[in-house]
């Protein structure tokens, strides 16, 4: 048996580097176990690790899944990429404080949202636009105007989420939704006017 050198200690047995001497000593003890395994699990339990994966792989997991993979795809492709990291004690605990506060977000986000709706839900909307000489808006209103107008009454609200259900192109009162995250959805009214 080799001597055990204390962490920090600049001895080198036999001129090798102590880390790779300490990953020697784990390969050469998990070699005796598995001679000591009956016949048929030799192969798998040297050959199992237990990781936690960052992002979403195809056919092996989704991010945040703590999964078994064999001993060589892990260390050789898995954390050389950072796809994954050992499932330690101390990374499941990371995961586990990140999972509670990505929850606690998305339940913030889910209030906002639906207080947002609750406001948003008939409210008018008054635009003005240039007419053309046959009566007619020289552009469609687009979403993005509808957006500025709502922000100017005090609601937070993306363009993309402003959805019409024909083009607005003349003058007239109009009907379009707000698709909210999370699923809400308001109706809101939109006048526009001709400059």
């Amino acid at each position: 048996m080799h001597e055990v050198h204390e962490v920090g200690d600049t001895k080198k047995p036999g001129g090798i580097d102590p880390l790779v001497f300490c990953m020697r000593e784990v390969s050469n003890e998990r070699d005796q176990d598995m001679h000591r395994a009956p016949p048929n699990l030799r192969g798998i339990i040297s050959s199992i690790m237990k990781v936690i994966l960052f992002k979403n792989i195809p056919s092996v997991g989704k991010e945040g899944d703590v999964i078994e993979v064999s001993d060589g795809h892990a260390r050789n492709f898995l954390l050389p990429q950072n796809l994954a990291v050992p499932a330690t004690q101390g990374a499941l605990q990371r995961r586990e404080a990140h999972e509670k506060a990505v929850s606690h977000k998305s339940q913030k986000e889910l209030s906002i949202a639906g207080d947002l709706a609750h406001r948003l839900e008939g409210h008018e909307v008054v635009l003005k636009e240039k007419v053309s000489e046959g009566g007619v808006f020289y552009g469609a209103v687009s979403g993005k105007a509808v957006a500025d107008a709502l922000k100017k009454d005090g609601f937070k609200v993306d363009a993309a989420w402003v959805l019409f259900k024909t083009p607005i192109k003349e003058p007239g009162e109009y009907q379009a939704t707000v698709s909210l995250p999370h699923g809400f959805e308001s109706e809101i009214r939109i006048l526009v006017e001709s400059k």
